[in-house]
């Protein structure tokens, strides 16, 4: 171990060195020496996978988030390391809704959030010691998930209504908050508020691009794919096992690789 003094820009070139597949590949180890860290994200999967079959059943309109199902390409960002489901509720369904509709749409929603942050919040905090399962940072945690939850979907409806143009302008900037803000979470969890983890996360991405950008597609396209399980294999399964199986797997994994690029990335 050396104990000179370090050349300006090394941590920078240590970090740009570590590719996406290297941290995705910690996250897998970290998984296989440690098991109990798919539990939570397990749990939640199963618990989410009866939310979606639920919210399939009932007559509120949904959008189904498969391959398959809403076409050849579809893309799916994923800014925060929750459940992955396979049905979205768009914020034009909502008006006019029977008030018992209303109520039980946006339970069902708010309850995948919660079981995302749960998840998150256990698997960090068994991995990283500077991570707490204290009650403000898990709510603060559980508010930044929701505000992120509810601006996507307004935004993705929105851009749904306008047209093409304003889609792919939403889409790259989706793109663009995923790869700015891939260290909430750890940071959140690590004591920060929302303010100084949002400056904290904006200045520890500059200068890597390509790494958050590898890591968003990347796990987005895993996610995307279990997610798709039913409709692509052409089984005789509720669609919903696509939220179990993309949730237990990518869940994790994109937990996991939250703490190390963050690590990577802290001088």
């Amino acid at each position: 171990m050396s104990t000179g003094h370090d050349p300006a820009g090394r941590g920078d070139q240590q970090a740009q060195s570590q590719g996406t597949f290297t941290v995705i590949g910690d996250a897998i180890e970290d998984g296989l020496d440690d098991p109990v860290l798919f539990l939570p994200y397990l749990a939640a999967g199963l618990l989410t996978a009866v939310v979606d079959t639920l919210r399939l059943a009932d007559p509120v309109p949904v959008d189904v988030q498969t391959t398959g199902t809403s076409g050849l390409v579809h893309v799916r960002i994923r800014p925060f390391p929750g459940v992955v489901r396979v049905v979205q509720s768009w914020p034009g369904s909502l008006p006019g809704l029977e008030p018992t509709y209303l109520l039980s749409t946006l339970a069902a929603n708010v309850l995948a959030v919660a079981c995302g942050v749960a998840a998150l919040a256990l698997v960090v905090t068994r991995l990283d010691p500077k991570a707490s399962r204290d009650w403000r940072r898990v709510g603060r945690l559980f508010a930044y998930a929701l505000a992120v939850g509810a601006l996507g979907s307004a935004f993705g409806w929105l851009s749904l209504w306008v047209g093409f143009p304003a889609t792919a302008l939403v889409v790259l900037g989706l793109l663009g908050v995923a790869m700015r803000t891939y260290p909430m979470p750890a940071l959140l969890l690590r004591g920060r508020s929302i303010p100084d983890a949002l400056g904290r996360s904006v200045e520890l991405t500059a200068g890597h691009n390509l790494f958050t950008f590898g890591l968003v597609t990347v796990l987005g396209l895993c996610a995307h794919l279990l997610a798709s399980a039913v409709p692509l294999l052409g089984v005789d399964l509720p669609l919903a096992v696509g939220t179990l199986l993309a949730t237990a797997a990518v869940g994790p994994i994109h937990a996991l690789a939250t703490v190390h690029a963050t690590d990577l990335w802290s001088p």
